[in-house]
C-alpha cells in the first residue's frame, strides 16, 4: 500500500541572516534545487523547513552547500 501523504523534510537554523531579504536569498537559492518541493523561512528564529519531493534524492550536504554558498551558515 503506498502513503501518498507521507513527508521527507528538513529544519535547519541559519547563522548570518540579518534581514528578511536574507531569508528570501535562502529560500530562492533552494526553491531552484530538483528534489526541493517547499521552502519555508522563519525571520524570527532563523530557521529554514525544506520539504522535499522524495526521500530517495534526499541529501542533506546538498541542501547545507547551497545555503552555505549563498553566504550563510548552517548550524548543525
Amino acid at each position: 500500500m503506498f502513503n501518498f501523504f507521507k513527508k521527507y523534510d528538513v529544519t535547519f537554523k541559519v547563522d548570518g541572516v540579518k534581514c528578511e531579504g536574507c531569508m528570501h536569498k535562502i529560500y530562492k537559492t533552494l526553491i531552484d534545487l530538483d528534489n526541493v518541493k517547499k521552502v519555508e523561512t522563519n525571520f524570527k528564529k532563523k530557521t529554514v523547513y525544506i520539504d522535499l519531493v522524495s526521500k530517495e534524492n534526499y541529501d542533506t550536504k546538498e541542501l547545507v552547500d547551497a545555503i552555505n554558498n549563498a553566504g550563510f551558515i548552517v548550524k548543525e
